[in-house]
């Protein structure tokens, strides 16, 4: 078991296996079950996908162009913060 403790972009605090983030809304209560392991394959799974497949699924959504690049641009950056948890 790891003790260590650290700030991370996506997260107020990590210890071990535990993250705090800075998420505080409704059903904040879920993110008390969600691991560190949890978002490492999470963050693997969508970073497999495409550019392609980003914009379509916003496309297919209805998403006018410059939003959609936005929030791709978004995703991908938390995305990247993700898998930097699994670097530790």
């Amino acid at each position: 078991m790891s003790f260590e403790i650290w700030v991370h972009p996506l997260a107020r605090r990590v210890e071990g296996e535990r993250i705090d983030f800075y998420y505080r809304r409704i059903h904040q209560n879920v993110l008390e079950t969600v691991s560190r392991s949890d978002v490492v394959w999470t963050s693997r799974l969508m970073a497999r996908l495409s550019d392609t497949q980003w914009h379509d699924a916003f496309r297919a959504s209805g998403y006018p162009d410059d939003q959609a690049r936005r929030f791709v641009a978004k995703i991908k950056t938390k995305v990247a913060e993700g898998l930097k948890l699994g670097e530790v």
